[in-house]
């Protein structure tokens, strides 16, 4: 086995775009959480971490234990204004999770308990923000509970929140009282706003046991749809279209159709990477099937030209679950995708190989640069860089997780959990910054 900083994970030990942190650099340290546990399916929260200087890992330290297994639970991370290190782990549903302080700065050695962040809480995506504040973007209630920000002003205590995306809300039609939406987000340039990009998912009962009428086959989890832009304001809450319409909150299924950049059909998709551009425009990477199989799709780079939006292929995948980050930089766009063979089967929530893709031309044309398998055989997803504490990304170290092959981590239908057999690791130009 390649050299890892943990294992024994569960399936999403690192996750995909809709949550995090699960590393975050601050004072020349990396601290990284993960779920694992090599006695049983749940997957406890641990945190570690990486002194950049000295190249060294501390010991692990578990945070808690989770009641069952979940892959929701994994643990997000990040530091307050007075250096504390904040854990949130145990979302799901009308979960608010368990919220834990540092109760030394820059310390992962003790721990204690403060107030949860709220009643209900899915997918946090925590975010720095400009003088100190943080956001946290997540769903409140269930599949078809809506999605919102909180903001805090020292990393502890959070506002209450509203309803900002909530498509199963005022219907119009039969399907509307079944629409749900999964969902990124980015900070823009000015950091006083938010991108989100979002695909919407048909939760009617008996929907998802039916054969998708394109493929001709039952798909499951991945009949996600579309692609949908938003910004909203952070301080005013004010929701536009990307030409600075103003939407009426919350954003409907019926709202929504003023937002949608991309009607995909039958054609499934996932919550795409979302990030600014350095001017204030969005940039996003959707994962996207293709007509024939939902298995052979492509990453598609979108974006805005001449006030339309544009769309590029920039490579093949295997799995709308197959993860990838976009990374604008001074000298081009980075794009980190999760690629693989097409063999007639669907890993449940995606993976395969993680690539490094470039343009050096706006995203018009595209070249892949780096290939990081970290062994032949070792499935991999969720590729991402590692952030900063108060903002931006530390330049040059990524974050995946992996396991041995050919199957999937996850609950498949009608079969037993596997063993806790992911991996995590740590790359930087060619190495993995392992134990």
């Amino acid at each position: 086995m390649p050299e890892h900083f943990a294992k024994h994970g569960v399936e999403k030990m690192l996750y995909d775009v809709r949550m995090g942190p699960q590393a975050v650099f601050h004072e020349g340290v990396i601290y990284a959480v993960y779920p694992a546990n090599p006695d049983g399916p749940e997957g406890h929260p641990h945190i570690r971490e990486y002194d950049v200087a000295r190249g060294s890992w501390s010991d692990e330290v578990q945070l808690g234990t989770v009641p069952h297994y979940d892959h929701h639970f994994a643990p997000i991370v990040w530091v307050d204004p007075t250096e504390h290190l904040h854990v949130l782990y145990g979302c799901h549903g009308r979960n608010g999770g368990t919220h834990l302080r540092s109760t030394t700065s820059r310390s992962i050695q003790e721990w204690e308990s403060v107030p949860e962040v709220g009643k209900s809480v899915s997918y946090p995506r925590v975010l720095p923000l400009p003088e100190g504040r943080h956001l946290m973007y997540s769903r409140t209630f269930g599949h078809l509970g809506y999605w919102t920000f909180r903001l805090s002003e020292d990393g502890n205590a959070w506002t209450e929140t509203e309803p900002l995306i909530d498509f199963d809300q005022i219907p119009k039609e039969r399907k509307d009282v079944w629409a749900c939406t999964y969902q990124s987000v980015a900070v823009d340039a000015e950091g006083t706003g938010l991108h989100i990009g979002f695909v919407t998912f048909d939760e009617q009962a008996g929907v998802r046991k039916r054969p998708n009428p394109l493929y001709g086959r039952y798909v499951s989890h991945y009949s996600r749809h579309n692609l949908y832009y938003v910004h909203v304001d952070i301080d005013t809450r004010r929701v536009t279209t990307v030409d600075g319409e103003e939407l009426p909150k919350p954003i409907t299924r019926s709202v929504a159709e003023r937002c949608k950049l991309l009607d995909t059909g039958l054609r499934a998709t996932n919550p795409p990477s979302v990030v600014d551009d350095g001017s204030g425009n969005p940039m996003m990477m959707l994962p996207y099937a293709g007509e024939a199989s939902p298995w052979e799709g492509e990453h598609v780079f979108v974006r805005r030209e001449n006030d339309a939006w544009a769309f590029t292929s920039v490579a093949s995948l295997n799995n709308t679950w197959s993860g990838n980050w976009l990374i604008p930089g001074p000298d081009g766009l980075n794009a980190l995708l999760t690629r693989g063979e097409a063999d007639g089967e669907l890993l449940s929530y995606g993976g395969g190989r993680v690539e490094r893709w470039r343009s050096g031309d706006g995203g018009q044309t595209w070249a892949k640069e780096a290939d990081w398998e970290p062994c032949e055989g070792l499935i991999c997803n969720n590729p991402r860089p590692v952030p900063t504490s108060r903002g931006g990304i530390l330049d040059g170290y990524y974050t995946q997780f992996g396991w041995e092959g050919p199957n999937s981590l996850a609950v498949a239908s009608g079969k037993q959990l596997r063993d806790n057999g992911g991996y995590a690791f740590l790359h930087l130009e060619g190495e993995w910054l392992g134990l």
